[in-house]
């Protein structure tokens, strides 16, 4: 343990001088830390979001083709009992 000064004028000195200290290093916890840190987790949850929507749109795409490709299956199936139809 630190021994404070006997002198009152020496002791509030030394608190003070703690609390500078301590008031710092939350400044440098909260600047060079804790800020950068929820950057990064907004950062992060942007591109989430920016996925999140390329998933959705490649999900709607890939149900389109099949329903195309379901449609065209049975378009063609017309045109070959039309073709047979006729021949």
């Amino acid at each position: 343990m630190i021994k404070l000064p006997d002198s009152p004028e020496d002791r509030k000195k030394a608190f003070v001088a703690i609390g500078v200290v301590g008031a710092g290093v939350a400044y440098a916890l909260f600047t060079f830390g804790i800020q950068p840190y929820f950057a990064s987790v907004q950062t992060r949850r942007a591109r989430v979001t920016e996925l999140q929507a390329l998933i959705d749109k490649g999900q709607q795409d890939a149900n389109t083709t099949e329903r195309n490709r379901k449609q065209n299956a049975a378009i063609i199936e017309e045109l070959l009992a039309a073709s047979e139809k006729y021949n």
